[in-house]
């Protein structure tokens, strides 16, 4: 077996022994010859070239009659080194034993080339003449796939600025009317003479303008996300008082639509904690949550949860809870209805539950850049559930020193037609 299996070597790399046994160096020779990198030994000390391989020729265009053997390895990277090359002066008069790095070649046609260049000395059990080895491999393919990654990269982040700025002189410029028409709707709709029908039309208008703003905010949000320019601006805010005006913010769609909006969270606990986080994002989370609750709930209640996990003396843990007996997502859907744009409901459902898919995308990533997660767990037909949990840093308690500074003037005993204004 040993035989014929070195013999069909022998074939396959064309050798031409005295015997029908090919040596270890003819074995070695051919894996020299058939290499797929041009390859030059010279001597390490002299840096005379000893050899090259059939891929040097290939690669550098050798005419057959061109012999470059006894040549100075320095004279061959002058000569066959572009001279806008990288690591040209190493290459031209230093070769390092052992280096790695890339260069531009010129081929004897003229012909230019990137290449990838190792150095490396042969084991010494193997380089009783101290041979050095430097070997070159063809990578212009290569370079040119990498320029073209870097250059389709710069357009897309060119074009990504220039959308995030299109997306936020549009919505600045279209919030402004908008918040005309939906200020303008309401003080006509106080006035008590109104007529029902005028009352409808206006109502009509008031929401049609209301949830125009939502799309365009929710659209430059994402605009801003996707160009990494969201940013978190921290303040020292009161939780019960945030989670109120959340909570009161939707008693009135609740109430019209005959839904329980149940609320618990700890009062009595967090009432005197101020903590220190971006207000305004933690509330339009929620408040996403709490609007698509009260959207996809036909009928039952939804249910609003805080609850204290942990606290310490400069930090507190809260897990907060959406949950309502809505319609529910589908097993397969859960991890889609978080992707930009994605509505996962019927064709029939979309038309009802009409909006643009990004409040959740919104959300999630808000989450994340507060530390948290944002989870579901839903069944169709028996509602949903989103939760997630936050640790703040609680803003130190301000200490009030109350200074009594004696009385400027002298007090009546008789304080009978004395005035007093109590606050």
């Amino acid at each position: 077996m040993k035989n014929g299996f070195l013999l069909k070597l022998k074939k396959l790399f064309l050798l031409k022994p005295e015997s029908d046994q090919p040596t270890q160096n003819d074995f070695f020779e051919s894996v020299f010859q058939f290499s797929l990198n041009a390859c030059f030994v010279y001597s390490k000390k002299t840096l005379e070239l000893i050899a090259i391989n059939k891929m040097a020729v290939v690669l550098l265009e050798l005419p057959p009659e061109k012999d470059l053997k006894g040549i100075n390895m320095t004279q061959v990277m002058m000569r066959y080194l572009a001279g806008d090359s990288p690591n040209l002066d190493l290459l031209m008069n230093q070769v390092s034993e052992r280096w790695t790095g890339e260069a531009i070649f010129v081929t004897n046609n003229k012909k230019r080339f990137h290449g990838l260049v190792n150095t490396n000395i042969l084991p010494e059990e193997m380089n009783e003449c101290e041979y050095q080895v430097l070997c070159i491999s063809d990578a212009t393919a290569l370079k040119q796939a990498k320029d073209d990654v870097t250059n389709s990269l710069s357009k897309l982040d060119n074009a990504t600025k220039s959308k995030a700025r299109f997306l936020s002189s549009m919505s600045h410029e279209l919030r402004t009317p908008l918040n005309g028409i939906i200020g303008t709707s309401n003080v006509i709709l106080a006035d008590p003479d109104l007529s029902e029908s005028l009352k409808g039309h206006l109502n009509v208008i008031r929401y049609s303008s209301e949830h125009m703003l939502g799309i365009v905010n929710d659209l430059l949000d994402f605009s801003k996300m996707d160009a990494k320019k969201m940013e978190l601006k921290e303040e020292a805010f009161n939780l019960v008082k945030c989670f109120r005006n959340i909570s009161s913010s939707f008693s009135l769609q609740s109430q019209t639509q005959g839904l329980d909006l149940v609320t618990s969270f700890p009062e009595i606990e967090l009432d005197s904690i101020e903590i220190v986080s971006d207000q305004t994002k933690l509330s339009q989370v929620l408040k996403n949550l709490l609007s698509n609750a009260l959207k996809f709930t036909p009928g039952g209640k939804v249910e609003f949860k805080v609850k204290i996990k942990e606290s310490k003396d400069t930090r507190i843990e809260l897990y907060f809870e959406i949950r309502d007996t809505g319609i529910g997502i589908a097993k397969d859907k859960q991890q889609e209805i978080f992707n930009a744009f994605s509505q996962v409901h019927s064709e029939d459902l979309k038309r009802k539950y009409e909006g643009t898919g990004l409040g959740l995308t919104i959300s999630r990533q808000l989450v994340n850049m507060m530390g948290g997660s944002l989870k579901v767990e839903s069944e169709l037909g028996k509602g949903s559930c989103f939760y997630f949990t936050l640790s703040f840093k609680m803003a130190p308690k301000q200490i009030v020193n109350l200074i009594i500074s004696e009385p400027s003037v002298a007090i009546k005993k008789d304080i009978r037609a004395v005035r007093v204004l109590v606050v």
